[in-house]
């Protein structure tokens, strides 16, 4: 093989080796940028450094393929270098008689070698060599877009192992011990205890920190709805305050319970009695001597005004007439009993000739109907007691957020008076047995358990509701448990707005 011959030879492996790399570059980046776009648009599994890995990979295939593809004999050089430079099959002639000898072959090999070293290398120019930069350019537009697109995938948070302690299986177990021990309504009390005993084993089975967290927000959210289930006294008290009529609202403070720690026969008894004389005449400057019919008229319109506004409340409350509290209050103001007739009964009594007589039928109607009354009052503050000291001590053990407790609203008011229990302090509601609960603006810091840190409650909540959210989509839920979640959510969120406005 001559040396001008070679010449273009080298010229060939060097374009050879151009276009490769230019070829593996140009399909590297191209599918680099389409896995790149796919894993950020959250259409493939994997992260977006695999992406540029699998890049890499297409550029060393396809770079290996296209510079093997590319390879061509000695005989093909010669008939490109032929046709290229109309050389008449010299060259061609020169390689397939290479290895012949003769003076014939000698003078034409010498001939084709002058020819060759008069046409300069640079002249033997690549072909298609347009093609390759401009699949170059669209492999990096590929790319580029990769770079640029949005990542829409969910950021990874780190999985916190959970194992749970001995402590806190010994304070749940304790937890168990105290429901099934209370004095609370065995319906409600089986429910709670089941559940409490559900909890414990789903926590034991618990491998990471989101699947505790779904378990209690899980068992506290049926906890919840338990303990209101548990009780009508809220429905109830807040219908007869939302009447805005004073005797209305001044007995939904008189069976309020919630500055009672434990039920309290001796406040209970003072406050029906203190209502019980609410209604008995006020003598006014107009009317400083009274006479005795116009003292019975007084009692008995301030009464059957008061039962009226009653109705209105009990039909409010939404509450079914089986239930205990709404039966009880129900038949003091509107049905006779054995003991005393109702409220209702003196207001519309045609029997009463006196002022006295209608005050004692009055007094004794309270008297018949107050240990029913406290039955039912106490039986429901007993209720709420244990589940909310529940929540509270599931809140305790593990940091899972307390919605704030449920208690009658007396926050709306009027300007009239009309009982001398209006006059009672704390027109909002009190601690209520073991208290209303943590309640927390959206910037209050509280410990995140996954980190061991402080962070904002909002931001600790939204944590929660995340978890939760994502098994509501995923997992077997009725609807009626479905409820039960958002509701519990729902609450935690309401409580955290209202103690920002204030």
């Amino acid at each position: 093989m001559t040396e001008n011959f070679s010449k273009f030879k080298r010229k060939h492996q060097i374009v050879r080796i151009l276009k490769s790399l230019m070829a593996g570059v140009a399909l590297g980046a191209f599918f680099g940028g389409i896995f790149l776009i796919a894993s950020k648009s959250n259409f493939v599994g994997f992260c977006p450094i695999f992406a540029l890995l699998i890049g890499a990979g297409v550029f060393l295939l396809s770079g290996t393929a296209v510079y093997f593809i590319l390879h061509i004999s000695d005989k093909k050089l010669a008939q490109d270098l032929d046709e290229r430079f109309a050389l008449q099959e010299k060259v061609q002639t020169m390689i397939a008689y290479r290895n012949d000898s003769g003076d014939l072959l000698d003078l034409q090999r010498l001939d084709t070698e002058e020819t060759l070293a008069d046409i300069p290398a640079r002249k033997f120019k690549p072909k298609y060599l347009w093609a390759y930069f401009l699949a170059l350019c669209i492999g990096f537009t590929s790319l580029a877009f990769g770079f640029a697109a949005k990542d829409k995938r969910k950021p990874v948070e780190k999985v916190e192992p959970f194992e749970i302690s001995a402590m806190q299986i010994a304070g749940l177990e304790e937890l168990i011990k105290y429901v099934d021990h209370s004095e609370m309504e065995e319906v409600y009390r089986v429910e709670i205890s089941s559940d409490l005993t559900d909890l414990l084993g789903n926590l034991k089975a618990a491998k990471t920190e989101p699947q505790m967290q779904a378990a209690l927000t899980e068992s506290m959210a049926y906890i919840q709805a338990t303990t209101y289930e548990s009780s009508s006294m809220t429905e109830i008290l807040n219908a007869f305050w939302n009447t805005q009529e004073p005797y209305a609202q001044g007995f939904a403070k008189t069976l309020d319970t919630s500055s009672w720690k434990e039920p309290n026969w001796g406040d209970f008894t003072e406050k029906l009695t203190e209502f019980c004389n609410s209604f008995h005449y006020q003598a006014t400057e107009e009317n400083e001597t009274p006479t005795d019919a116009e003292k019975l008229n007084d009692l008995q319109s301030k009464l059957e005004y008061f039962t009226m506004k009653a109705d209105m409340a009990f039909l409010a409350s939404g509450m079914a007439e089986t239930d205990p509290l709404y039966s009880v209050l129900y038949r003091f103001i509107n049905e006779d009993q054995e003991s005393a007739i109702s409220l209702s009964a003196i207001a519309q009594s045609d029997t009463l000739t006196t002022y006295e007589q209608a005050i004692s039928e009055l007094e004794n109607t309270f008297i018949g109907a107050a240990e029913d009354m406290y039955a039912v009052t106490a039986q429901q503050k007993i209720n709420t007691n244990v589940g909310e000291y529940t929540m509270e001590k599931l809140a305790t053990l593990f940091l899972v957020p307390v919605p704030p407790f449920e208690h009658p609203d007396f926050s709306k008011t009027n300007d009239n008076s009309g009982s001398s229990s209006d006059n009672n302090d704390g027109d909002q509601p009190s601690d209520g047995g073991v208290g209303e609960g943590a309640v927390y603006g959206s910037k209050d810091l509280v410990l995140d358990p996954d980190t061991g840190e402080y962070v904002e409650y909002g931001t600790l909540l939204d944590k929660y509701y995340a978890i939760m959210y994502e098994k509501l989509e995923n997992g077997n839920y009725t609807e009626k448990q479905k409820e039960i979640i958002k509701n519990y959510f729902a609450l935690l969120y309401s409580g955290m707005d209202n103690e920002e406005g204030n």
